[in-house]
């Protein structure tokens, strides 16, 4: 409902950033690098070539 009540009001307007959006950002970010970079360690084949 706020949400409508300003595109209503408002100009130039196409959609609605909210504070949590804001927070999380940063998180998902760091989470993604951090996934890329252990997926490119691979998986060894045997316990040998710890």
């Amino acid at each position: 409902e706020d949400v409508d009540y300003v595109l209503a009001r408002t100009h130039g307007i196409a959609g609605f950033f909210g504070a949590s959006s804001v927070e999380r950002l940063p998180t998902e970010i760091a989470i993604t690098e951090q996934v890329r970079k252990f997926k490119k360690q691979g998986v060894r084949e045997t316990a040998q070539e710890l």
